[in-house]
């Protein structure tokens, strides 16, 4: 992978099966197929308006303020104890929760990747996140709601 002179700080983007592996505290090396099973303390599930499901890690989902206000108060359905929880979100359709958990993603992957070198903050340090035009005000609303 290359990297350029100027990008120096940034960490190499770990492999999918790498983030895995640390997602789930296990050794990627031990040559196990990683369990992926969905369970409460790992997983959140944000659901649109038109009833898509986005099941993101609840290390993502802690980013927005609204969520995690939303998990201090019990919503009827989880009653074992081993459902996931799940958080409806009337006014936010699949494609713009789509780009806002992409969006959380992207924030956790570069929340350290900000070089300050006397007092200024670059932005070329960060990957760039690209949101199709006619998504723009539909995104920033659900943004500003999610408080993320």
């Amino acid at each position: 992978m290359f990297v350029a002179p100027s990008c120096r700080s940034l960490p190499i983007m770990p492999t999918f099966q790498e983030e895995l592996a640390r997602m789930f505290d296990e050794d990627p090396d031990a040559g196990q197929p990683l369990t992926m099973s969905p369970t409460p303390d790992r997983f959140v599930c944000l659901v649109s308006s038109d009833e898509h499901r986005f099941y993101i890690p609840w290390v993502n989902a802690m980013q927005c303020k609204t969520i995690v206000r939303m998990a201090e108060f019990p919503h009827g359905g989880e009653e074992d104890g081993e459902a996931i929880p799940e958080y409806r979100l009337i006014g936010i359709t699949s494609s713009v929760l789509h780009i806002v958990c992409r969006y959380l993603r992207y924030k956790m992957v570069y929340r350290n990747c900000v070089l300050v070198e006397d007092g200024n903050v670059s932005a070329l340090e960060l990957g760039e996140f690209h949101i199709p035009e006619n998504f723009l005000i539909p995104v920033m609303l659900a943004a500003n709601f999610l408080d993320c």
